[in-house]
């Protein structure tokens, strides 16, 4: 018996990319998931790699710090605004309202992460299929 003859063998299944709104989903969980590690690590920065032009004209790739900016600000009375963000936009929540109150920064972590799972587990579809654009298509507005 040969060795092909003892493996199971199947038709490769045809598989789809992800849509634009996974795509965005994902991305989404990633940023949120940097922004928890920020929140418990103020000092976090996590790494991207870089193509860069030495003198002698030749190209390297070097790990580089990802400028990281935080979703939340502390307001004068001590309360904290949690924004979320897709890209450098503010998403709207609901209608007039972009930001999350807590009554401190000890709530930021564990917020991020139940909007993490809410995000996993399609609760913000409408909010985020609101901001796709088709690819090739101009906003009129």
């Amino acid at each position: 018996m040969s060795f092909l003859q003892t493996l199971t063998l199947v038709k490769q299944s045809n598989n789809p990319q992800l849509s634009s709104l996974e795509r965005k989903k994902r991305k989404l969980v990633q940023r949120i998931s940097e922004q928890i590690e920020l929140a418990k690590n103020p000092s976090f920065a996590p790494t991207i790699k870089k193509r860069v032009k030495r003198d002698d004209g030749t190209t390297a790739v070097v790990d580089v710090q990802k400028r990281m900016k935080r979703w939340w600000k502390t307001t004068a009375n001590g309360a904290v605004e949690l924004t979320l963000r897709d890209g450098n936009r503010v998403l709207e929540l609901a209608k007039g309202k972009d930001a999350i109150a807590l009554a401190s920064k000890d709530e930021v972590q564990s917020t991020l992460e139940a909007i993490s799972q809410a995000v996993s587990e399609g609760e913000f579809d409408t909010l985020l299929s609101e901001r796709l654009v088709p690819i090739g298509k101009k906003s009129k507005s």
